[in-house]
């Protein structure tokens, strides 16, 4: 569903004050803080995730963002008060109570999908009055006391407004009262998602985003099937993947992501990469972006170098299964009937097994080392804008690990967990703060 001006403006505003930003300078934010409230969900919901709004104006999370110091990040939030303020006469206050608990949910009504957004309101008379002004089609509001729930509809499906409406009202009225507690309050659990399933076999998931002074963790569980890790390692010396947990889809963009002609990846089985940045180089056929990196891919059906080979223009491929660029030269190697190495280094291939379904490990620098003719890199900053602040993200970064592993052998049973840490001289809530307005100043 595309959300036009108004009620992205909407949206991001919620979104930015649930992380703390906008709390700084609205004063009263500072006050009280409200108590957890029991929000009616859908028993039929597919998954809900819960905001812990007030564990984010917490005293410790308020000294942290100005012990920082960061006056360009202050700058940046008085400009969008600034401008909230010029705009209150085209978008009337909506009264939302950001001290408590934020509620999303997902859930299917006739093949429809829908996404709630459960509210608690300082001022329920005057939401319901301002609410329409930011409304659009597929969206519709109820109110009971001072709850709002906000109904999006998404996908093509048209619905009549008057059966979704009433919808909305019967989820509000009828739905269960229920509360995500979180598992690690004096951690500062800001997020919990919860879903009872997802993806092709995953259920019962259980996560919540824990916001540290300087990191940002993940701890969760879910069951499914039995899934096989990775059979094969690679040394590892920058930003390191390793993954049986594939999307569908996935093999068209590492199409797009590799300089191997027509050929077409088949759907895969798992991938396992280690990834040391990129390369932009204008060829005879345009401009290429050469990944740095040694991986490995197998298929749910055979992979072979020589379909690979076949598929790549001559002038670029050289002896001994070699793919020959001016500033690269990738090896590629056959590890069985369905599993290939393309890379820069074949020494780096281990034939063992990995200990996790899905680990990711090392710096993320690799991911904002891009090199090649300036002006090729101006040029990508322009036509992919979200690059520039993306990158500056980045390089505040220190290391991530994050790791999917069956909590026995052979077991249906996984736990989730994960830490994205920062340097020295920066604060997790500062950059990612620093990240949202980044990105929101594109829109």
């Amino acid at each position: 569903m595309q959300i036009k001006s108004r009620l992205f403006r909407f949206l991001v505003t919620i979104f930015l004050a649930v992380c703390g930003i906008l709390s700084l300078v609205v004063l009263e934010i500072f006050g009280t803080i409200a108590e957890p409230v029991k929000v009616p969900v859908p028993a039929e919901a597919s998954w809900v995730i819960r905001v812990d709004a007030a564990s984010l104006v917490k005293e410790e999370l308020y000294s942290v963002l100005f012990e920082a110091k960061d006056d360009q990040l202050l700058r940046s939030v008085r400009k969008i008060v600034e401008e909230r303020m010029e705009n209150d006469t085209e978008n009337p206050p909506l009264y939302i109570n950001f001290r408590s608990d934020m509620v999303f949910y997902g859930i299917t009504d006739q093949s429809v999908n829908y996404i709630g957004i459960v509210l608690q309101l300082e001022n329920a008379e005057l939401f319901q009055k301002n609410i329409p002004f930011y409304l659009e089609e597929g969206q519709t509001v109820a109110v009971k006391g001072n709850t709002a729930l906000l109904l999006m509809k998404t996908g093509t499906v048209k619905v009549p407004v008057n059966q979704q409406q009433l919808l909305t009202d019967n989820y509000l009225y009828k739905g269960k009262l229920s509360t995500i507690e979180p598992k690690s309050p004096e951690l500062n659990e800001w997020v919990n998602v919860q879903a009872k399933s997802f993806g092709e076999g995953g259920k019962n998931l259980n996560m919540g985003v824990l916001f540290g002074k300087d990191a940002l963790r993940i701890n969760g569980s879910f069951s499914g099937e039995v899934m096989k890790t990775p059979s094969w390692n690679l040394a590892r010396k920058g930003l390191f993947l390793s993954t049986s947990v594939i999307p569908k889809g996935l093999a068209d963009s590492i199409n797009k992501l590799l300089p191997v002609g027509s050929y077409r990846f088949p759907e895969l089985l798992s991938i396992t990469m280690d990834y040391n940045g990129i390369i932009v180089e204008n060829t005879d056929q345009g401009v290429k972006a050469l990944p740095k990196m040694n991986a490995i891919f197998e298929g749910k059906v055979p992979i072979s170098v020589a379909g690979i080979r076949a598929a790549i223009p001559v002038e670029y491929l050289g002896p001994e299964n070699t793919l020959i660029f001016s500033s690269v030269t990738y090896q590629m190697k056959q590890l069985d009937e369905r599993t290939v190495f393309i890379g820069l280094d074949s020494n780096s291939i281990k034939r063992e097994a990995q200990p996790a379904l899905v680990s990711i490990e090392g710096p993320l620098q690799p991911l904002a080392d891009i090199q090649g003719h300036k002006m090729i890199i101006s040029l990508m900053e322009i036509v992919v804008p979200q690059l520039k602040p993306a990158r500056a993200f980045i390089k505040k970064t220190s290391n991530v690990s994050f790791a999917i592993r069956s909590s026995e052998p052979k077991g249906s049973q996984y736990t989730i967990k994960g830490e994205l840490s920062f340097k020295k001289d920066a604060f997790a809530l500062n950059e990612v703060a620093r990240l949202l307005l980044g990105l929101k100043g594109m829109n």
